[in-house]
């Protein structure tokens, strides 16, 4: 099974300082399922990443993908 994870989804689990970091980890370890991620969340997420956290959060988080 997979599911479909959005901009808020993906933006909690890469940022320990988001609010809901801790459900979205908790989440996700507890399923086994694939997360698709589309590629129209990516720009919003690096913008995130890059107003909340800089520039090099985002570079950190664009290495990280496959």
């Amino acid at each position: 099974m997979s599911f479909i994870a959005d901009s808020n989804f993906v933006y909690a689990l890469y940022n320990a300082k988001d609010i809901h970091h801790q459900d979205a980890m908790s989440w996700l370890s507890h399923n086994a399922e694939v997360m698709l991620v589309p590629d129209v969340v990516l720009p919003e997420v690096g913008y995130l990443i890059a107003r909340d956290i800089g520039h090099s959060g985002m570079q950190t988080f664009l290495e990280l993908l496959p």
